[in-house]
């Protein structure tokens, strides 16, 4: 697998966790301590940019978790992409018992202290255009992968699906916003009706159907 097709399947993976993290009302079942720590942390690093800004409130249940480097990393990846708000969820951590937690919670607040930006930056663009250029076997088994009610939060990311080249994407974008998604896609959706392909119109219709009869 190559380097771009990697990074393909980390930030869908990434997308699943953060879409089950920040539904986890609708999921209870979901438990933080069954994700692998290596993956959590690797999807922390790929997270470190500021286009990330709107994950930030999904990763502070991390900031409880028992694994150290775990935990140094959430603050690390928070005092890059959050903003002051999240400083009362931090500064718990400066009586942490482990000093190499409790030196990087004082970065992170010390960084998040001095930055300016007043509320989160929209992020989702620049991560679809990354999965819009990758291989559509890939971007198909993610997409049957967060077909789970459980991952309605990762419906923004899956709507430019609608617009890919591949039809099989497509087809199956609708079919897994049929499941996470309400009523407010259908629009988005409406569109591929009258889509040249066929196969394509009956996918959108089916998908437009679920969505009108959700309560």
């Amino acid at each position: 697998m190559n380097y771009l097709r990697r990074k393909v399947v980390v930030e869908f993976s990434m997308l699943t966790l953060l879409a089950t993290m920040a539904t986890a009302k609708s999921a209870p079942e979901f438990d933080l301590k069954l994700a692998d720590p290596g993956n959590v942390i690797q999807m922390l690093k790929i997270m470190r940019s500021p286009e990330y800004g709107p994950a930030a409130p999904a990763l502070l249940p991390l900031l409880n978790y028992e694994n150290p480097n775990i935990v140094r990393d959430t603050c690390r990846t928070l005092a890059v992409i959050a903003n002051k708000d999240v400083i009362p969820s931090i500064e718990p951590l400066l009586n942490d018992k482990r000093p190499a937690v409790r030196k990087d919670a004082q970065d992170a607040i010390n960084k998040l202290r001095t930055d300016p930006r007043p509320a989160y930056d929209p992020g989702t663009k620049k991560t679809a255009a990354t999965l819009a250029e990758s291989d559509p076997r890939d971007v198909i088994r993610m997409l049957k992968l967060l077909r789970n009610p459980a991952y309605s939060a990762a419906v923004p990311v899956i709507l430019p699906f609608l617009n890919n080249k591949n039809a099989n994407v497509v087809r199956d974008a609708c079919r897994t916003l049929a499941v996470i998604a309400n009523k407010d896609v259908i629009p988005s959706i409406e569109p591929l009706v009258q889509d040249k392909r066929s196969a394509v119109q009956k996918d959108a219709q089916d998908a437009i159907n679920k969505l009108r009869a959700k309560p």
